[in-house]
């Protein structure tokens, strides 16, 4: 079933629920016609965006921005870990929870941000599949093409 089938169908079992009870006369759900589901284009923070928030750690808030931009971390797998997670002396932290691919994945804590190769980019993300790493995470600006092509002339 669709999600707006799933939507519709809920308001049909309310508006009954509400008959049956004589708050309604009329089952006004069956009228409902909801619009298509448009996918949102995801946003990303520029360069400049990172750089911004690195000038205001002192901010819990940009803390947490910042380490799920490095990480991959959703945010409530963020607000979910727990000292036990957390290895800074070894550099990691344990964490995820959506899928099976991302449940209790083990994430470098970056120190610094290399280049990094999308293979272990998925595995830190904890996607099972590819595609959904590039379509959500991997997006190169002019300026990371344009070095990548120029090491073909190395």
């Amino acid at each position: 079933m669709k999600m707006r089938e799933i939507k519709t169908a809920h308001f049909v079992m309310l508006c009954r629920f509400a008959m049956e009870n004589d708050i309604i006369d009329k089952n006004y759900a069956e009228f409902i016609k909801l619009p298509k589901f448009q996918k949102k284009e995801k946003r990303i923070f520029s360069r400049e965006e990172i750089s911004t928030l690195w000038e205001h750690t002192d901010d819990l808030n940009v803390q947490m921005i910042l380490i799920m931009i490095y990480t991959g971390f959703r945010i409530g797998e963020i607000t979910s870990l727990t000292v036990e997670n957390i290895h800074l002396d070894d550099g990691y932290i344990i964490g995820g929870e959506k899928t099976e691919a991302g449940r209790n994945r083990i994430v470098p804590i970056p120190l610094n941000i290399p280049e990094m190769q999308p293979e272990n980019l998925q595995k830190i993300i904890g996607h099972a599949n590819f595609q959904t790493t590039a379509n959500t995470y991997i997006h190169q600006d002019f300026e990371t093409l344009k070095a990548e092509m120029a090491k073909i002339k190395k």
